[in-house]
């Protein structure tokens, strides 16, 4: 996650890097019994849409963090 922070970084305006980071950060408390990336599975993603959903979080906020999610599972 370091090398993908560092990227954004070094290449985005700084409101997008922290944007990215808060999402990124979001969805590894949400699961922190998984140490390394292979262990997430789509239906941990699917659960953590529901969680966010459930706690009050905007379906136009949680799409974006899916996306951010899906920019950093791509640059891995």
């Amino acid at each position: 996650m370091m090398k993908y922070e560092s990227f954004l970084f070094q290449t985005s305006p700084y409101s997008t890097y922290e944007r990215y980071t808060r999402a990124l950060d979001k969805l590894f408390a949400a699961f922190p019994e998984k140490r390394f990336l292979h262990e997430f599975r789509r239906a941990d993603l699917e659960d953590y849409k529901k969680q966010r959903l459930e706690g009050g979080t905007s379906p136009k906020t949680v799409n974006i963090e899916l996306s951010i999610l899906r920019s950093f599972w791509n640059f891995l």
